[in-house]
């Protein structure tokens, strides 16, 4: 494995969820993603460049950072049609 491919999305903390005796979340949107599956929910437990744990606040404006291994990519061809399987 030599490497990695990223990409990074633009996105907005659509609310922060507290339910007692879980962990804090954050749901977040992701702009440029498919409108029916845009928003992802992580733990509300980042660390700053003090290394302090902080958590987001609903409205907080965050970058959605996408990185795969080389070994789980694959080069773009121009015009070139690709086949993806039905769900």
């Amino acid at each position: 494995m030599t490497g990695s491919a990223t990409t990074t999305l633009p996105g907005s903390v659509r609310m922060v969820v507290d339910i007692r005796n879980k962990p804090e979340t954050a749901q977040i949107v992701v702009e440029g993603a498919d409108q029916e599956n845009n928003t992802i929910t992580i733990e509300n437990t980042l660390t700053d460049e003090s290394a302090r744990k902080v958590s987001l606040n609903p409205g907080a404006k965050v970058a959605v950072t996408i990185r795969a291994d080389a070994e789980g990519t694959r080069p773009i061809e121009p015009n070139v049609a690709v086949l993806k399987p039905v769900q």
